[in-house]
């Protein structure tokens, strides 16, 4: 099994770390929740095809071991309890010697928002996953 991950957005932290709202200050754990900690836990990809993966490809249930890795990853997202919109792609392929090539493109903040792409590989089948964050500030309340 291996894992390959692709982060992408600017470093551009509040240099006062008042602010949790920037893509920077979470990226690590969205890496760790979609391809898992290395000697520590596996990640969403792992938990969900790891079985199914041993049992060989079964092209009929490609749609529902896609679903249940999407639901999976945007669960733990959540529990992060971070002020963050998400969105979350997969896509599961049968290993065969078959090229993917996959592109995105994104107009927004930089300061706030950013991608991560795990790519996951297990004995039967390739599973990337990308995660796109949109940071949501709220500015403080004036106070009267």
């Amino acid at each position: 099994m291996c894992v390959h991950a692709c982060v992408r957005g600017v470093d551009r932290r509040d240099p006062a770390g008042e602010r949790d709202d920037q893509f920077e200050t979470i990226k690590e754990q969205v890496e760790g929740i979609i391809g898992g900690v290395p000697g520590s836990s596996p990640g969403c990809i792992a938990k969900t095809l790891e079985g199914p993966d041993k049992g060989g490809w079964l092209a009929a249930k490609v749609s529902t071991w896609t679903g249940d890795v999407v639901e999976s990853v945007l669960k733990e997202l959540m529990q992060l309890q971070k002020p963050f919109k998400y969105a979350v792609n997969a896509v599961i392929m049968q290993r065969n010697g078959a090229g993917m090539l996959s592109a995105s493109s994104t107009y927004w903040d930089t300061d706030t928002d950013g991608s991560i792409t795990v790519y996951w590989c297990g004995e039967h089948m390739h599973c990337t996953v990308t995660v796109f964050a949109f940071g949501i500030h709220v500015p403080p309340m004036e106070e009267e």
